[in-house]
């Protein structure tokens, strides 16, 4: 049986995948993290899957879930750490709280989840097609943008933790993979223009820009990828003896991505400050 795990399962790419691996073949524990979710979550995996009650932020609870997996598997083949969160805000009034919430989710969620699944990866292999971990990163995990600044921060840390634990893999043979989505049409932004709404920002100097920010928001989504679209992208890319080290997913890759590779930073700077409305200083 060809085992594998999937975080944040419970919607948008999370489900996607789920849905995606099961229907080629994998066995997929996909974790949740209340039971109406994993309800949902086991019609769309039927008798290819299983859902998984655990917080990526409390490791009694995915020890509570390895037990689970280890009763069905003695070893999975691929580990894609999903879980995240997304909280627009200007860095001036992102409050600790928010600031902890990113890191707690979105990187120590995803090492927590390494930490105690690694013995299912390191068993042995029964083809010659090494074990992999798939961090899923961000376009923001190699640049910044406006408003996303914990978000940013949390997915810079993802890229640097993946190359260390992608060095020590080498040990086990294990082969780690970044995947940084560019725009995808999933609820991660609906609740991020959630966040930007809120009353806590209405009476600060960024208000309207956040408004804007908000609107631009809108507007990825509607050029973004359907989460379907980039599950399959992602299914092929795993499918590699040797995966890429890195490797970026985007609805429009040489606008959205290659050009702010080449072109200097502040170029753009002023571009996201114009789209914005910033006044000219």
């Amino acid at each position: 049986m060809k085992a594998m795990i999937i975080t944040g399962a419970s919607s948008g790419i999370g489900t996607a995948l789920c849905r995606c691996y099961a229907e080629n073949g994998y066995y997929v524990f996909g974790s949740v993290r209340n039971t109406k979710d994993a309800k949902d979550l086991n019609v769309v995996l039927g008798d290819k899957g299983e859902s998984v009650i655990f917080d990526v932020t409390k490791k009694d609870q995915i020890r509570k879930g390895y037990k689970q997996i280890a009763k069905k598997t003695s070893k999975i083949e691929i580990l894609i750490n999903n879980a995240g969160i997304a909280l627009p805000a200007p860095l001036e009034l992102t409050s600790e709280s928010d600031f902890m919430d990113h890191f707690s989710i979105n990187v120590m969620g995803a090492l927590n989840c390494i930490q105690i699944f690694l013995p299912l990866l390191k068993a042995p292999m029964t083809t010659s097609k090494p074990h992999q971990i798939i961090n899923i990163s961000s376009g923001g995990g190699k640049r910044g943008s406006p408003f996303l600044g914990a978000y940013c921060m949390s997915k810079h840390a993802i890229e640097g933790f993946s190359k260390v634990l992608r060095q020590e893999m080498l040990l086990y043979g294990i082969e780690v993979c970044v995947i940084a989505p560019g725009t995808i049409k999933t609820k991660i932004w609906d609740k991020g223009r959630k966040n930007l709404n809120t009353n806590k920002y209405s009476t600060s100097k960024y208000s309207k820009y956040m408004e804007r920010f908000s609107k631009w928001l809108q507007s990825l989504d509607d050029i973004g990828l359907s989460p379907e679209n980039f599950a399959l992208k992602v299914f092929k890319i795993s499918q590699k003896h040797f995966p890429p080290i890195r490797i970026v997913i985007h609805p429009r890759p040489f606008i959205g991505l290659f050009l702010q590779d080449v072109l200097p930073t502040r170029f753009f700077n002023k571009i996201y400050a114009k789209k914005l409305g910033f006044p000219k200083k």
